[in-house]
């Protein structure tokens, strides 16, 4: 017998959730999300059209596929030093 699986949702609206983390010489995220955005570019989904990305707003309409990048603020003040400490609430 098979368990049945979650389905998530976020303001009432079904999404998939999927985390990594990263290591080794290129350890901040930023580094594999530019990696995988250059990657992200070439995809085109069956139904014609591009994958949108966000990073600083949800995506304005429910009808097509969208992907929303979630980074932590701790990542990105490793990675852009503490000068921009004071940014970060802007970002997110």
């Amino acid at each position: 017998m098979t368990a049945d699986k979650s389905i998530y949702h976020k303001n009432l609206m079904p999404v998939v959730y999927v985390t990594g983390d990263v290591a080794g010489q290129e350890e901040s995220p930023l580094y594999a999300i530019m990696k995988m955005n250059r990657i992200l570019d070439q995809l085109e989904l069956p139904e014609g059209y591009r994958l949108e990305r966000f990073v600083s707003h949800q995506p304005f309409s429910t009808l097509k596929y969208a992907m929303k990048w979630m980074v932590n603020g701790i990542s990105l003040m490793r990675f852009f030093g503490i000068s921009a400490w004071p940014l970060l609430p802007c970002w997110f």
